[in-house]
């Protein structure tokens, strides 16, 4: 560890990356009595609504501090009584995945997911998105398995409060509305414009939830065709981890994403110009934000509309 706060608090200052997103994380080195705790803890994390800027290193080193209070172990048990409470009685694949991740040491530890959580829900990647969209902090590196005798993903559970003020809240899309939401455009990925299985596709919002400012707007079974084409897109997961990597990168720097390599904006140029962050008038026009309105305007400025 390269950063010392004091005799029980240390820290690398090397930003890392959480797989698969546009998160970051640093590692840590916490010491409570008797027990000593190499881990990780996050920065840039977007389901939870933290942003902490690495450059600043006060910021940096007051959050440290701050997870370290919280992750005390003394803690613990509080915080699993309130997960408990926050889950109900009901059992869920998710609650089952969220068990196996909070488990019964005094710190987190890493779990593999491909003999642990994969053991117990073989969408264990999926049952961890959604407890991320539900506020709590999971982060995710590429390591080698000795059981498994091979890389693969490994994913820790970090327990400090979940949902902190600023989460990114995003509201349910019930299953009647998520059926008509493909119907309606068509089961058609707009990246490459090709119609697929609604199994390969998922349901993106055009404005980035990096840029909202007090959770997502409702999600009504009644919304009419017309509030579902101006909400909503359809990507396969791969090209919406991209748009997701894209837009982050446009909040910190303010510089909008190119298309395959095409910088053209139909409104705008490649510098974002909203009125505030959580202004989504600065996105349109740019590919990302609307990817079929893109290609349209772009074949009419070019003469083949």
């Amino acid at each position: 560890m390269d950063k010392v706060i004091n005799k029980y608090i240390s820290y690398n200052s090397t930003e890392n990356r959480i797989s698969k997103t546009s998160d970051t994380y640093i590692k840590v080195k916490y010491i409570w009595n008797d027990l000593e705790w190499n881990g990780v803890i996050p920065l840039d994390y977007r389901y939870y609504g933290n942003s902490v800027d690495s450059s600043e290193e006060d910021q940096v080193k007051s959050w440290v501090e701050l997870c370290y209070k919280n992750l005390a172990p003394d803690n613990i048990e509080e915080w699993k009584v309130e997960q408990e409470k926050f889950f109900g009685e009901k059992k869920t694949r998710t609650k089952e995945v969220f068990d196996v991740l909070n488990d019964d040491n005094r710190v987190s530890t890493w779990k593999c997911r491909t003999h642990v959580t994969g053991k117990v829900n073989d969408q264990s990647a999926a049952r961890i998105k959604a407890l991320k969209e539900r506020g709590y902090v999971i982060i995710t590196e590429n390591r080698f398995c000795e059981v498994c005798n091979k890389s693969t993903y490994f994913d820790i559970l970090i327990r400090i409060p979940r949902m902190s003020a600023g989460v990114v809240n995003r509201i349910s899309i019930s299953s009647q509305l998520r059926t008509r939401i493909y119907d309606v455009l068509e089961k058609k990925d707009s990246f490459f414009n090709a119609k697929r299985e609604m199994k390969e596709l998922v349901i993106d919002h055009k404005f980035p939830s990096a840029r909202w400012q007090s959770g997502e707007s409702d999600n009504f079974n009644d919304m009419s065709d017309l509030q579902i084409k101006e909400k909503f897109q359809l990507l396969t997961n791969q090209s919406n981890l991209l748009k997701e990597r894209i837009c982050q990168r446009c909040v910190k720097e303010g510089i909008r994403g190119d298309f395959l390599g095409i910088n053209w904006f139909y409104v705008g140029n490649k510098k974002w110009e909203g009125q505030s962050k959580y202004d989504e008038k600065g996105c349109v026009g740019c590919p990302w934000y609307d990817l079929e309105k893109w290609k349209e305007e772009l074949q009419k400025e070019v003469g083949f509309y």
